[in-house]
C-alpha cells in the first residue's frame, strides 16, 4: 500500500487552515509550505501533527516544487487552504492507494461555491485538476508561474470520480486581489516568451472569455453569481495584458 503525503501552500489562511488540516487527516504525513503568513495561520496549527515550513513566495510553482522535497512519500495530494475533501472522495483516494500498481497521476474534479452558490456551469462544469501524482513519474512545469502544471513523464493519468469542494473567494474584495496577484504573475510569464499586447488582447480576448463563459458555456444557468464569475474573469483576462504592458513599458 503506497503512502500519502499531503501538501498545503499557505498565506494568510486563518479562516480556512484548521479545516483544511481536518479534511486531509487520513494521509500519513501533512506538509504545509506557508509564505511567512502575518495573520495566526501559524498559532493555529502549532501542536499539530504535521511538517511546517516556511519560504518566502515567488510563484505558484516554485513554492509547490519547494513543499514537495520535504514528501517522504511518492505519492502526493495538492489542496489548497480553502479546499475540502469529502468522506467519498476520501475514501477514494484510500482505494488507489491500495491498488497493487496506482496509475501516475489522477485529475480530480473540482466543485466550486462562489457567492455561496455551488456553480455549475460556465468553466465551472467538467473542471478537472490534475492533483494526485507519484513524484517519481512527475513533475511540474516550472516555465509556469501560475496555473500549474503536472507532466507526467511515465506512465498514465486516471480520473477520481468525487470532486474537492472549493470555496473560491473569502469575500469580493479577495476575489478583485487574487485575480490581480494571478495576472500578475502571469504577466510575468508572458514577458518572459516575449509577448507584447496589442488591441486584440484588451479587447476581443476579455470579450471572448465572458461570451464564452456566461453564454456558450450556460454560466446564465448559475445566476447572478455565474455572472459574476464570468465578469470577473474577463477583467481578470484584461488585468493580465495591461500588467504586460506596462512591463513593456518599465511602468508599475
Amino acid at each position: 500500500m503506497e503512502k500519502l503525503s499531503v501538501i498545503i501552500i499557505t498565506l494568510n489562511e486563518e479562516e480556512f487552515i484548521e479545516g483544511a488540516i481536518e479534511t486531509a487527516s487520513f494521509a500519513d504525513e501533512i506538509i504545509i509550505m506557508d509564505s511567512y503568513s502575518t495573520d495566526k495561520t501559524s498559532e493555529l496549527i502549532k501542536n499539530k501533527n504535521i511538517i511546517f515550513k516556511q519560504n518566502k513566495f515567488e510563484n505558484f510553482t516554485k513554492q509547490r516544487y519547494i513543499a514537495s522535497q520535504y514528501a517522504t512519500n511518492d505519492m502526493i495530494l495538492f489542496i489548497d487552504a480553502d479546499e475540502r475533501i469529502p468522506i467519498m472522495l476520501r475514501e477514494e483516494i484510500q482505494s488507489v492507494l491500495k491498488m497493487e500498481e496506482p496509475k501516475s497521476a489522477y485529475k480530480v474534479l473540482f466543485s466550486h461555491i462562489f457567492m455561496g452558490k455551488r456553480l455549475k456551469h460556465g468553466t465551472n462544469k467538467n473542471n478537472w485538476k490534475l492533483r494526485l501524482f507519484n513524484k517519481k513519474s512527475c513533475w511540474y512545469d516550472e516555465t509556469r508561474l501560475v496555473h500549474e502544471k503536472i507532466i507526467v513523464i511515465n506512465g498514465e493519468i486516471g480520473k477520481l470520480t468525487h470532486p474537492i469542494i472549493h470555496y473560491t473567494y473569502r469575500s469580493w474584495n479577495h476575489c478583485i486581489n487574487k485575480k490581480n496577484h494571478y495576472a500578475e504573475l502571469q504577466a510575468q510569464q508572458l514577458f518572459k516568451k516575449g509577448i507584447k499586447p496589442n488591441a486584440f488582447h484588451f479587447i476581443i480576448k476579455p470579450a471572448s472569455r465572458f461570451v464564452n463563459q456566461y453564454f456558450l458555456k450556460a454560466g446564465f444557468l448559475d445566476g447572478f453569481p455565474g455572472f459574476a464569475g464570468a465578469f470577473i474573469n474577463s477583467y481578470y483576462v484584461m488585468t493580465r495584458y495591461i500588467k504586460l504592458w506596462l512591463l513593456h513599458h518599465s511602468m508599475e
